[in-house]
């Protein structure tokens, strides 16, 4: 605190003005105790909405980016088109919706045409209402046209979705997250529509197969992925004041007493042919030709043969991606035995190191490895065959040692179990 002078405090002391000075001092710290009161709210302000924005942790806010997936269960070829079209459809619905402005079909067209590079019809956005009918609301609303004085109707698209998953501070917008997630549900829709038909085919094999969809890891083998059926457009809605004739009975109720009674006549006898169902005959189940090469063969084994077939195919439509590695690892470990043990009988030593070991394995094998997956197989070998295969590690570098006179032909049996199990 900076001292006053004597001379000037005796000064103010004796001055007449002393009140006045006294009361503008008194003034200036009234307002300098407001103004760090101020400050101190805003300061409390801005930490409570620190800590509202916190409260919602990051695996919340980004849950969407690990959200579980089947890469091995592909989509039909139409199916993917179909999913593409979708997501160029809902990123333009969701900027022109973000902008506050009308989307109509006739805006959308040409911009997801653009996007996608394919042809987008109301046939396409009835096959997303299909599939996903919570996706947009479809309405008809007069609404004027460039360079047209009347109103025309036309058909509006609004997308429906939940404000829970818009992380911005406009309620009313559509986020990144949102878009996301619309996508992902329209392909787990897609994926469940597929899963449904395969089903179908299951229970059509012989013996019938039955599995869990949630447990489907890959499609059966013979199962036409691409000669689904294909998906059926939802009725889109129409203009009032368009009525259009999708039959002879709507020609029919259309002009009935303002022609001709023998056209009249003519219109329902074509009716009465468009009314009749020709049932369909079920194609034979089984060949003629395949009935002749199974004559004479006993029908319990033919059940044992398709039973067994049966299970390995269920096993491997439910074969885990996890386990379809080690799979592939101990089917490369019997071809992995062979090098490594004509290695040794070559070299004639005893321990060899194992990055020589690595780099002979990976330019012998039949098929390109990685280095990083030849190690494994040594990590592995390691493992299952511990009798047999040995890591050393001492000061001078980390070698690999084998039992040469360990048969071959029961290093591969034990691999051949370990599948089997």
């Amino acid at each position: 605190m900076k001292l006053i002078d004597p001379d000037a405090l005796r000064k103010l002391t004796t001055s007449s003005r002393l009140k006045e000075v006294q009361a503008q001092l008194k003034t200036i710290d009234q307002a300098r105790a407001g103004l760090t009161e101020a400050k101190l709210k805003s300061t409390a302000k801005g930490a409570g909405v620190k800590t509202v924005e916190e409260e919602q942790p990051a695996y919340e806010r980004y849950h969407h980016l690990t959200e579980p997936c089947t890469p091995s269960l592909t989509l039909p070829f139409s199916y993917k088109q179909l999913a593409e079209q979708f997501r160029c459809c809902d990123t333009i619905v969701c900027m022109m919706f973000n902008r506050k402005e009308v989307c109509t079909f006739d805006k959308l067209k040409p911009s997801v045409e653009v996007m996608s590079k394919k042809r987008f019809s109301k046939d396409v956005l009835g096959q997303i209402k299909t599939i996903y009918p919570e996706s947009y609301l479809l309405t008809q609303e007069k609404l004027s046209r460039p360079g047209v004085t009347s109103k025309t109707y036309q058909l509006v698209i609004t997308p429906e979705f939940s404000t829970k998953l818009n992380t911005d501070d406009a309620p009313g917008t559509m986020s990144a997250a949102c878009l996301l997630q619309r996508r992902n549900h329209f392909h787990s829709l897609l994926l469940s529509r597929v899963k449904q038909y395969h089903s179908e085919y299951l229970a059509t094999l012989d013996p019938p197969v039955g599995i869990s969809a949630e447990d489907i890891m890959r499609w059966h083998p013979r199962f036409p992925l691409d000669s689904i059926a294909a998906i059926q457009a939802a009725p889109l809605p129409e203009s009032p004041l368009e009525m259009k004739c999708s039959s002879a009975q709507d020609i029919l109720n259309r002009v009935k007493g303002k022609l001709n009674k023998r056209i009249e006549c003519a219109l329902e006898s074509l009716v009465q042919k468009q009314g009749t169902v020709v049932a369909a005959t079920s194609p034979s189940s089984v060949d003629g030709g395949a009935r002749e090469c199974l004559k004479g063969v006993s029908q319990d084994l033919l059940a044992r043969i398709r039973e067994r077939e049966s299970f390995k195919l269920v096993q491997k439509m439910t074969l885990r991606p996890e386990h379809e590695k080690e799979r592939t690892e101990l089917l490369n470990l019997r071809e992995f035995i062979r090098i490594t043990r004509s290695l040794f009988l070559a070299e004639q030593k005893a321990a060899i190191p194992r990055d020589e070991l690595v780099c002979k394995v990976k330019e012998s094998f039949s098929c390109v490895l990685a280095v990083d997956e030849v190690e494994a197989l040594v990590q592995l070998a390691s493992r299952v065959l511990p009798d047999w295969f040995k890591i050393l590690s001492i000061k001078r570098g980390v070698f690999v040692k084998i039992v040469k006179e360990r048969d071959a032909n029961e290093l591969m049996a034990r691999i051949t179990r370990k599948l089997q199990e």
